[in-house]
């Protein structure tokens, strides 16, 4: 089972927060052990959210093992009108993910990681933009303190990765630069060669649906090749787009540039008409 958006099934079980709660109370394996119920972290995760300003607007769940010991979720939060984040977002429809592991065991620590490019498997992959918690449940943990304090943190570092992807998409880029990076992102494996027709025709000749890809700019490069790597698999998507944004938005936008004027934005030419 892994959680990437969709449901990918390998092993896991997908599971509803009625049947977390039907599961039997969790086992104690030392005594410095204290397992939080599945059901009761994924409530407390679900009011910490409301409390730090992020609405739920899906929620997937994920068991593994003989007695569903260990925990996957994914979810999908946007801002709401009072979280921090909203006036950075408004208007751009701009949702993120926070995907997380949880074993009441005693092997499998809280984990938790939240970005635009989230993944979580039952085979114990996790990954995401920003490591927001990875505590092992023990007498000491306070569930909610740490839930609160993490989600506290994501509002922040989210709107950093969104300032970041504006300024990348505001910052021009040279034909011959663009050509360069792509180039680049092929000759060292961080994509498979056979997709670099399909960027390079992404960015230079995009369809007029393909607003996304208009602008010459590191955003719009950004673009061109997230839309190129949509086939890749799972874990494939993952670590491309990883190394895309920070190639592409987080080292462009740390740049101290002076843009002089607009974005040039592609505009095919208008189609001639032979009498």
């Amino acid at each position: 089972m892994a959680l990437n958006g969709m449901m990918l099934h390998c092993g896991g079980k997908n599971v509803t927060l009625a049947e977390l709660e039907a599961l039997p109370k969790p086992e104690r394996v030392g005594p410095r052990h204290r397992p939080e119920p599945h059901h009761r972290f994924v409530g407390m995760f679900m009011d910490c959210l409301g409390d730090v300003g992020l609405n739920l607007d899906s929620l997937d769940l994920g068991l593994a093992g003989d007695k569903g010991e260990r925990l996957f979720f994914t979810a999908t939060v946007t801002p709401t009108a009072v979280s921090r984040l909203h006036n950075k977002l408004v208007g751009q429809g701009q949702a993120f993910q926070i995907v997380g592991r949880k074993g009441n065991a005693g092997q499998v620590a809280l984990k938790m990681f939240a970005g635009l490019v989230t993944f979580v498997c039952d085979n114990m992959m996790i990954s995401g933009d920003s490591l927001l918690v990875h505590k092992r449940q023990t007498l000491n943990l306070c569930m909610e303190e740490e839930l609160m304090a993490a989600l506290m943190l994501y509002t922040e570092q989210a709107g950093s990765m969104v300032a970041a992807r504006q300024a990348a998409g505001a910052l021009p880029l040279d034909d011959q630069e663009a050509k360069a990076l792509i180039l680049d992102l092929i000759t060292e494996k961080v994509i498979p060669g056979r997709l670099a027709h399909e960027i390079v025709a992404n960015y230079f000749s995009p369809t007029d649906a393909m607003t996304d890809c208009h602008p010459r700019s590191f955003g719009g490069l950004f673009e061109s090749c997230t839309r190129a790597y949509r086939p890749l698999s799972a874990e494939r998507k993952l670590k491309a787009t990883q190394e895309t944004t920070s190639r592409l938005v987080y080292a462009p936008s740390e740049r101290e540039l002076i843009v002089a004027g607009p974005v040039e934005v592609y505009r095919p030419a208008p189609a001639l008409i032979l009498n």
